[in-house]
């Protein structure tokens, strides 16, 4: 299901290593207004932390949509993403942190959104992740 090649690091030159180890991948994600993201995957759980948050547009599963900042959680999480690109269309350069948890399946049923689930990860795993 998820090929090497279209990993976010071997594609898009807006994600860079923050950190690495067996655990855990966290990336800086900084897109430029009107930047549109080549095509790219995550396939490991993750939580993504926006620093400046953005305007974009999310290409997945054919469909287009359009997210606003004022709209947007400063977290979010999903289980993996499939194939897509990001387009910045806001005025301002989005910067934000892609945590991506190698060991843990994100078990969201029951909660509301990701704000839970961050607790949840702060309190149960987060200090498991770095050692």
């Amino acid at each position: 299901m998820w090929n090497d090649r279209e990993d976010a690091l071997a594609i898009e030159p807006t994600h860079v290593v923050l950190i690495e180890n067996q655990k855990v991948r966290i990336l800086e994600v900084v897109l430029p207004p009107g930047y549109l993201q080549a095509y790219h995957t995550h396939k490991w759980a993750g939580i993504l932390v926006d620093l400046v948050p953005l305007d974009f547009i999310l290409f997945t599963n054919g469909k287009e949509i359009l997210l606003s900042a004022t709209d947007n959680p400063v977290f979010s999480h999903h289980e993996g993403q499939p194939l897509h690109p990001t387009k910045n269309i806001g005025d301002k350069t989005y910067i934000g942190l892609h945590i991506e948890v190698r060991f843990l399946k994100l078990a969201t049923e029951g909660l509301n959104l990701s704000c839970k689930f961050c607790v949840k990860l702060n309190e149960f795993y987060f200090f498991d992740v770095f050692v």
